[in-house]
């Protein structure tokens, strides 16, 4: 999603002509459509041959419908997460309120999470800095989907949003923060980082290059600390079988780095030489399934 709203930018103000763009689409879509496994052509054909072109195409040409769109998702994000931080804050933090329920979820194994008017959802708890806190997912199974929806909406009210609300922002950092992800840190920083760039006069820009070394040691020592917090404090198996995916995902990929070793839309049919692909990680899974060209 993220990096489909940066391509959404790319394409801000620009008017696509139809006879051409059209025609460049449908071909570049038939060429990974030949290494659609079997059994998966007519779902391919409705998704990626007529749905996105045309997706692209229209949004692509009708910018105010397309921001409608955009600005409608973060009207609904920024309502839950004004639903997550009352109740985080309240129950999970202060404790003045009690969960009002407890729902079983089967997520990977049964699991039964405490939950406060099925609004919002105690499903992970999370170590921070040496601390163990419980981890704001709002209506999600994990920390890491909420706060990838939350990044989303974030981008869309940071660059795309003509007036910039700095009350919702706050609220979605704020929102982005309690979520304890490391993902959410590392765009809290970068997000903080383009801030100040952007505000910096010409002459306080070169001068910002001339620390640029050290800023990059600094960023290279906040990550190292974080990585090395989670996997400390119980993340080790979650980082594991990330790096474990996106090895795999690349060495499938660069067995065909072209088209890939092949596409596929069914569950269980993900195997490459007995090892499940894109387990964690869409972008690297994309990559061995399509290839540089998808």
């Amino acid at each position: 999603p993220i990096i489909s709203i940066f391509l959404l930018l790319l394409l801000k103000g620009k008017k696509i002509q139809m006879k051409y763009w059209h025609l460049l689409l449908f071909l570049g879509s038939i060429i990974p459509f030949l290494n659609v496994q079997y059994g998966a052509e007519s779902t391919y054909i409705r998704l990626f041959m007529l749905f996105l072109p045309l997706s692209i195409l229209y949004f692509s040409n009708y910018e105010e419908e397309r921001n409608v769109i955009l600005y409608k998702y973060t009207n609904v994000i920024l309502i839950i997460c004004c639903v997550s931080l009352f109740f985080y804050i309240i129950g999970s933090t202060l404790n003045l309120i009690s969960p009002t329920a407890y729902v079983p979820v089967f997520w990977g194994e049964q699991r039964i999470y405490p939950t406060y008017f099925y609004l919002y959802f105690e499903a992970q708890n999370s170590f921070f800095l040496g601390n163990e806190y419980i981890r704001n997912c709002g209506i999600f199974n994990e920390a890491p989907m909420y706060n990838m929806a939350l990044c989303v909406a974030f981008i869309i009210e940071y660059f795309i949003q003509p007036f910039r609300s700095k009350t919702k922002l706050w609220i979605l950092a704020i929102a982005i923060f309690t979520t304890f992800t490391t993902t959410g840190q590392f765009f809290l920083m970068g997000i903080g980082i383009w801030s100040v760039f952007n505000r910096m006069g010409r002459r306080y820009r070169i001068l910002l290059l001339l620390v640029v070394p050290i800023l990059l040691y600094f960023g290279y020592v906040v990550a190292g600390t974080l990585l090395a917090n989670k996997k400390a404090t119980g993340g080790e198996d979650s980082m594991n079988l990330r790096t474990e995916d996106i090895t795999w995902c690349m060495e499938a990929g660069m067995e065909h780095p072209m088209l890939g070793v092949g596409l596929t839309l069914r569950e269980g049919e993900s195997l490459w030489h007995g090892k499940t692909l894109g387990r964690s990680n869409s972008l690297f899974a994309v990559f061995a399934r399509g290839g540089l060209f998808v």
